[in-house]
């Protein structure tokens, strides 16, 4: 079985999907649709073919941390099923008696996912802050990947190679209150690390899926996290917040394919332990 989730949830689109296997018919789906097929024993792949101003988030369905891009199975027969985000595919290898059925999770042109998904999300992460092809999409990355690049040029933090995926996990999961070595965060700091979490996750909504903000700016956001006004700094957390959820639901929160162990694992915190 195949699940289609979309956001947003009401857009008139359907998504063709190709496979192989024998007696596995290809077919098409709008969000909310589902397409089932009774076939034979045997291996499967169901692959889709992603519309333009689409991004393919996420397949599988699986809630386990350790296998995010498994599909689930409904059965004691065996079966195997997990996806690919690279190559668009879900991959089946089907016992007798089970049923495996994939999520393929897209989020369309406009739209904004939240900071916990961007936090769980290191291959579209990576791939929407520094630019390229993959999940059937082109990205073209953040044009500036350096906070407080010209107030505070000696005090701003370049989010990029090397190690540049681990700086930006290191931003979602650094602490709030203390830094990697436990030392306490001032009050402004605190704010700003909350700041910093919504900040990032804008931008990458903002590459990703061209989103852009209707109170506030990501560069009005930018400057209140590196100047020392508190109250200009939650304002900044309170719009970047609520641009980053809009809209959101259970269903994309965080979504389908997080993987919070591997973000956790690569993330850079020590790099985020001093800031402006």
């Amino acid at each position: 079985m195949v699940k289609k989730i979309i956001k947003p949830t009401g857009a008139l689109t359907s998504f063709h999907f190709n496979t192989t296997g024998t007696g596995y018919n290809g077919f098409d789906l709008a969000g909310g649709q589902q397409d089932s097929q009774t076939l034979n024993v045997g291996n499967y792949t169901v692959k889709e073919l992603v519309p333009l101003g689409w991004v393919l988030t996420g397949i599988g369905g699986s809630t386990d941390v350790n296998t995010p891009y498994n599909c689930t199975v409904t059965g004691t027969g065996g079966s195997t099923g997990v996806g690919d985000l690279n190559t668009q595919t879900a991959t089946i290898s089907l016992k007798n008696g089970d049923t495996v059925t994939c999520i393929f999770e897209n989020t369309g042109r406009g739209v904004t996912r939240t900071q916990g998904f961007w936090a769980t999300h290191t291959p579209l992460a990576n791939i929407a802050w520094f630019g390229g092809t993959a999940f059937g999409h082109n990205f073209g990355g953040v044009p500036d990947k350096v906070i407080c690049p010209v107030a505070l040029p000696y005090l701003g933090r370049t989010v990029d190679d090397p190690g540049g995926l681990g700086k930006l996990m290191g931003g979602f999961w650094s602490g709030v209150s203390t830094t990697s070595t436990g030392a306490k965060r001032s009050s402004l700091d605190q704010a700003r690390m909350q700041l910093l979490q919504q900040l990032l996750a804008a931008e990458l909504n903002s590459v990703a899926f061209g989103s852009v903000p209707s109170v506030g700016s990501i560069a009005a956001w930018e400057a209140a996290y590196c100047g020392m006004n508190s109250n200009a700094i939650k304002t900044a957390q309170q719009q970047a917040a609520s641009f980053n959820s809009a809209g959101d639901s259970s269903l994309f929160t965080p979504g389908t394919s997080a993987d919070s162990k591997n973000a956790r694992a690569i993330a850079n915190l020590a790099f985020w332990n001093s800031l402006p």
